[in-house]
């Protein structure tokens, strides 16, 4: 993984392309579309759609006060500034990634962040919040 930026735990993968959709409702789940991005605010609840715990609902934001710390093996780098998300179904191993979104009333997807791990001992998972990734990154979303 490359490290980009001073704060990050996101990697950019190019060479491919991408449709503007997220799998929704099972691992087998169905494409939908995203319709923007944004970083996480409190009255929203949130959705992680990850690859062992497919879509989750039911997250609260709880701030951007996450730090991550990588293995010694990695560097041992902290990062700070991650988002944090408590509640509903707690991200396994094989998650990371994962987008975290949310829905609008009319049903319509936002970008939030992308998951990146739960902090060590605890039932909190925290994500690299969207304005991050552009920042870090140079990208934009691709909607559908």
């Amino acid at each position: 993984m490359e490290y980009l930026g001073s704060n990050t735990d996101t990697e950019l993968i190019g060479g491919v392309p991408y449709a503007g959709a997220i799998y929704v409702g099972t691992l087998t789940g169905t494409g939908k579309a995203i319709t923007g991005a944004s970083d996480p605010v409190s009255w929203n609840t949130y959705c992680m759609s990850g690859m062992k715990t497919a879509e989750s609902c039911g997250h609260t934001y709880a701030g951007l006060t996450g730090v991550q710390c990588m293995p010694a093996e990695y560097g041992g780098y902290c990062y700070t500034g991650f988002a944090m998300f408590t509640g509903g179904t707690v991200a396994q191993h094989g998650d990371s990634g994962a987008p975290w979104y949310f829905y609008d009333p009319r049903g319509y997807i936002y970008v939030a962040g992308v998951h990146t791990g739960t902090l060590s001992g605890t039932n909190i998972m925290v994500a690299t919040p969207w304005s991050r990734i552009v920042s870090d990154l140079g990208v934009s979303i691709i909607t559908g």
